[in-house]
């Protein structure tokens, strides 16, 4: 004898339903309380987290840069013997900011084209200096027949010098005196070179010339409504003693 099968109800499909469901919650919450139980036995104790850690350690110091390790220390081999003029370059400069009416400071840059260093004595020099403004000699070294270096300058192989030298500030004139007048403020133009060498050439202002300083005690103004005394006042109103007669 057969039953009849039909659609079963459907509280028995909910049932099922639920049932699977708390199931796989289950099995879920097994397998987390499994894995946290697993990470406690593998975590030392007393370790810090990392929270903790970064909040506890101070941030490291930087480093201080390495030295530089290539730095090669260059001895400049001795010059010797005199510069010949014909193979000199000199290279003129002269600061901005300097004075009208003083003594004006000349930087020269001084190299050799010889095979070898070499020293560059006044005598031998025979420098030829011309300082113009606006295309007018101010200054030349030809009239003045003084050495524009007075002392030696010792130029190595394959380097420049540096040398100062000073310029009066005076025009050349006629005779090259000490009376002639100090240069105008104003932009002037420097050549400088060697006998047959190749001359430099540069350009620089004169500032105005510097305040004269008063003298002291000079200047000062008198303070007004005070009389200055000259004398012991006579009370008014009361007779002189007589004088007695000489005998």
């Amino acid at each position: 004898m057969t039953v009849p099968r039909g659609p079963l109800p459907a509280e028995i499909y909910w049932r099922r339903r639920l049932l699977l469901l708390a199931l796989l919650i289950g099995l879920v919450w097994l397998v987390l309380q499994i894995v946290g139980w697993v990470n406690d036995r593998d975590e030392p104790a007393g370790a810090a987290t990392p929270t903790s850690a970064a909040t506890a350690s101070p941030s490291p110091s930087p480093e201080p840069s390495p030295e530089p390790t290539d730095l090669v220390p260059v001895a400049l081999p001795a010059a010797e013997g005199t510069c010949a003029p014909e193979n000199i370059r000199i290279m003129p400069a002269v600061a901005d900011g300097q004075h009208s009416g003083e003594a004006v400071t000349v930087e020269l840059l001084v190299s050799t084209v010889d095979g070898s260093g070499c020293v560059l004595s006044p005598e031998d020099a025979q420098l030829l200096v011309v300082i113009s403004s606006g295309g007018t000699p101010v200054y030349d070294s030809t009239v003045c027949r003084q050495p524009f270096v007075s002392e030696p300058i010792a130029v190595p192989e394959g380097w420049a010098t540096q040398a100062s030298v000073e310029w009066s500030g005076r025009g050349s004139g006629a005779t090259c005196s000490d009376g002639e007048g100090f240069a105008n403020a104003g932009e002037y133009t420097i050549q400088l070179g060697t006998l047959g060498g190749e001359p430099g050439e540069a350009t620089f202002r004169l500032a105005e010339p510097r305040p004269e300083p008063e003298p002291e005690g000079e200047g000062e103004p008198q303070p007004e409504g005070e009389p200055q005394p000259e004398g012991e006042p006579q009370p008014e109103g009361e007779p002189q003693p007589e004088q007695p007669p000489a005998p």
